[in-house]
């Protein structure tokens, strides 16, 4: 699978890496999976919103369905909240911030 995927991939990481990454993958498996949405659907009209006949998005002259983020501040918070748990201080009043940075 590597072989037939990995030259569709184009990264930063180093291939030693990437090789030591998929040598622990059995290990990973063992994870429980967690899925989220981003933005989260709970902030449909706060944090975002979908183009429409209002607020037209047009890609390549054809009008497309997109998502626009009303709110990137609150959009980070979600991200950051999701990757990193409990380690994300919350500021109500500035942006967030991961602890141990």
């Amino acid at each position: 699978m590597i072989y037939e995927i990995g030259p569709l991939i184009t990264t930063n990481i180093k291939t030693s890496e990437i090789t030591s990454l998929a040598g622990d993958m059995p290990s990973y498996l063992k994870y429980p999976i967690v899925s989220e949405a981003a933005p989260r659907v709970s902030g449909i009209g706060s944090v975002f919103s979908f183009s429409d006949e209002y607020r037209p998005v047009y890609i390549d002259g054809v009008f497309s369905s997109v998502i626009l983020i009303n709110d990137w501040n609150d959009f980070r918070q979600q991200i950051a909240e999701f990757l990193y748990e409990e380690q994300v201080v919350r500021h109500d009043t500035a942006e967030s911030t991961v602890s141990g940075e």
